[in-house]
């Protein structure tokens, strides 16, 4: 199944929200391979060891956080993979040039409810709750206020929390 988010001018998406396991796996998958891209490279340190005083051992330094371009990243990967139709020729496949030509063509609030719909699904994959959306009308409103949690899966304890990269 799909959501039909309205663009505007009488066009339209369809975001898929009928998400399983194998997409679930998906993500968190594409999110650790960002994790270890942005750590590759990453000098490990030397510090004392707690087991064998004297005796020093190596651990993993600690990996820069994840920047806004490697969130953005995520999001456009998870789009391409949940925006399945459109009315708007070239919209799919979902690439930043489409978007980019949907941001002119309808402006950039097409681009913005396409965009809160694919993070509704995105909180999903993450095991965040989403609160069940009010519908008035036909079309798909914004889903996403001010406080959105953010884009990348949570630890476990702090779900609104964004992982360290």
């Amino acid at each position: 199944m799909a959501v039909k988010v309205d663009l505007g001018s009488g066009d339209w998406a369809e975001v898929n929200d009928d998400l399983g396991y194998r997409d679930r796996k998906w993500w968190r998958i594409r999110v650790d391979e960002a994790k270890r891209a942005k750590n590759a490279g990453h000098t490990p340190v030397m510090e004392p060891d707690p087991a064998s005083p004297g005796a020093m051992r190596e651990v993993p330094g600690s990996a820069p956080e994840f920047t806004m371009e490697d969130n953005l990243g995520l999001i456009e990967d998870l789009t391409a993979r949940l925006v399945t139709g459109s009315s708007v020729p070239g919209l799919v496949p979902w690439t930043p040039e489409a978007a980019e030509a949907l941001s002119h063509s309808h402006g950039l609030e097409a681009c913005d409810k396409i965009e809160d719909a694919v993070i509704e699904q995105m909180n999903r994959l993450n095991g965040v709750a989403v609160p069940k959306r009010e519908t008035s009308g036909g079309g798909s409103g914004s889903t996403s206020g001010d406080g959105s949690p953010s884009p990348l899966p949570a630890p476990p304890a702090t779900p609104s929390s964004m992982p360290s990269g």
